[in-house]
């Protein structure tokens, strides 16, 4: 293939940007054709930089939609429709490295939402498609999860009214990473209590929050109807549940206080130990009655739960005598500190503002130390010496990025969802949306000149009070609890087929006849002897005779890497493969 035949007509819609053409020095391969292109790009549009260089990283495949994939440093958000049911409940932004991006400390810094392309993406983020959603994670290679909601706001809308979306209020939503497509990935069985391969039970009042455990490749949702945890494949199977406390009575409706839980996450440290951390909802604000909590349970090593529930953390008031409100969110740093992110309640499903905290722990000796209380801007209800406007979501982000546009600085800032940032009425400025500080945390008095705040919908005339929701930063930091697999070789800038052995680097496991195998041109008989692991380093296949017949079934999306020897040695291989299932 010659050059001129490489950058013929390669055109794409990149962002809010005009058509951009790509014929640059950069290359990646495009599986589907088995073609190598060359693309263009100005050397100063970072957003596609950074699009070519996790194509180069990771080895994932090109579409004419290749600019719907969550790159490192991105933040998902949920929140509220509050103008018309085609308002985006479900947002994108890039909030990578602040600092170098001409971000303001303490003024409103807007980086546009990236919008899905496509009509059928571009209508999947709105109540229309939806309903009301408010829990969201990210799996490794980038897809997004959101969870229903039985929650309504405090400024009613007719459009948070409407109810749920076609999955249910027991309802979860996959964002698919290569398309930002949705489809219902889990539904709704709907009764009080029960069980179902595909469904969760719930009447009406909504799931909790929803998380993913990198360490087994499964996801956790936590249920408002029977106060149970759902343990959850990545093809949306459950595979079972974990019910603390007091066993579920199987009434319907919202679970009484105590049994109620809601944030949830996962993490484990260099004990090897893994376990699913979850928020125990006993109390709101104004009506005190036990402290909320954190608990949590041990998973074994198939990522089943094992073991009863254990007692981590008791959360103090937010002020003597009037209690706190229910931690939404729980998200885990790389060495394991661990953020909570509190939602204002005034009921069991109506919402508050104001009186809701991002707290910070860290475990040493055996003991959780802490808290520490990040200020989200304004204090107007001066409660505390803090601020209190969290609206339930907390995350770890990145602080700089490098010359080729990769975050770096991981973990040094943590962006919280908020009400008020900024309330200024003299001057009719009004900040509702992130706020990022230090992960050492501010005082109010420097808070504006330590952090970076922006406005969810670039409105700084306008008052979204308690329409905003959650997030979740896709963070790929080094975690020194794994060993990964080296990464892949870069692609060459001229690439040469290997005329011995030749294979393509994507693999389809759908038993359409096509590409469904790891397959070799060389492999046409017995005596070939492959390894191939995970993305973490798992050896997961391994065998001295390999007939092109890998996978043999249904394989999680992401990336995979092999070694591949002839039995006389005379030919060695290695490299990796992306597997994807065809999940829209």
């Amino acid at each position: 293939m010659d050059f001129l035949e490489c950058v013929r007509i390669y055109e794409f819609k990149f962002l809010s940007e005009p058509k951009i053409r790509l014929s640059w020095l950069w290359q990646i391969t495009e599986v589907q054709y088995s073609k190598t292109i060359v693309l263009e790009i100005s050397k100063n549009h970072r957003p596609m930089k950074k699009a070519l260089l996790f194509f180069l990283l990771f080895g994932l495949s090109f579409s004419v939609n290749a600019q719907n994939i969550l790159y490192p440093g991105e933040v998902v958000t949920t929140r509220f429709a509050e103008l018309s049911d085609t308002d985006y409940i479900v947002k994108v932004f890039d909030i990578a490295a602040p600092s170098q991006n001409n971000a303001p400390l303490g003024g409103n810094w807007y980086t546009p939402m990236r919008v899905p392309a496509g009509p059928a993406s571009l209508s999947g983020w709105t109540p229309r498609r939806l309903g009301r959603v408010f829990g969201v994670t990210v799996d490794t290679v980038g897809n997004i999860f959101v969870t229903a909601t039985g929650m309504t706001t405090y400024s009613f809308s007719q459009y948070n009214a409407a109810g749920f979306g076609p999955a249910g209020g027991g309802g979860i939503y996959k964002i698919a990473n290569n398309g930002w497509g949705v489809t219902d990935f889990v539904t709704t069985l709907p009764a009080a209590s029960g069980s179902s391969a595909t469904q969760i039970p719930n009447t009406g009042v909504g799931l909790g929050n929803i998380c993913y455990d990198k360490w087994n490749d499964q996801l956790f949702a936590t249920n408002m109807e029977d106060g149970k945890i759902y343990r959850i494949s990545p093809t949306g199977t459950i595979l079972s549940s974990f019910d603390p406390f007091n066993a579920d009575n199987a009434s319907a409706g919202i679970s009484p206080l105590g049994e109620r839980i809601w944030g949830i996450s996962v993490y484990g440290g260099d004990t090897g130990e893994v376990r699913v951390y979850f928020a125990r909802w006993r109390e709101m604000m104004w009506q005190p009655s036990q402290r909320n909590e954190i608990w949590s349970v041990a998973l074994d090593a198939a990522g089943n739960f094992v073991g009863t529930e254990r007692l981590e953390i008791t959360i103090p008031a937010i002020q003597q005598g009037n209690g706190s409100n229910p931690t939404a969110e729980i998200n885990f740093s790389i060495d394991g500190k661990m953020l909570l992110a509190e939602r204002s309640m005034s009921t069991d499903s109506a919402t508050d503002s104001h009186y809701s905290r991002a707290m910070l722990y860290t475990y040493t000796a055996g003991v959780w130390n802490g808290p520490l209380i990040y200020n989200q801007g304004e204090d107007l209800v001066t409660v505390t010496t803090n601020s209190t406007n969290c609206t339930g979501g907390a995350d770890f982000g990145y602080e700089f990025e490098d010359s080729l546009g990769r975050p770096t600085g991981c973990e040094q800032l943590v962006w919280m969802m908020a009400d008020a940032i900024v309330y200024d009425w003299s001057s009719a400025k009004y900040i509702y949306g992130l706020a990022g500080v230090p992960l050492a945390g501010t005082n109010l008095s420097t808070t504006d000149v330590n952090s970076y705040y922006m406005d969810e919908t670039n409105d700084t005339t306008t008052v979204s009070k308690s329409y905003l929701g959650s997030l979740k930063v896709f963070r790929n930091c080094i975690d020194s609890t794994f060993t990964p697999p080296p990464p892949p070789p870069p692609p060459p800038v001229d690439p040469i087929p290997d005329p011995i052995c030749e294979s393509l680097n994507a693999v389809t496991p759908n038993a359409d006849g096509i590409n469904d195998y790891l397959q070799f041109t060389c492999v046409d008989s017995l005596g070939w002897k492959i390894e191939i692991y995970n993305r973490w380093g798992n050896k997961i296949y391994a065998t001295d005779n390999y007939a092109n017949n890998f996978p043999g079934g249904l394989l999680s999306d992401g990336v995979y890497y092999y070694i591949l020897e002839s039995s006389d040695l005379v030919i060695s291989r290695s490299g990796f493969f992306h597997v994807w299932n065809g999940q829209q």
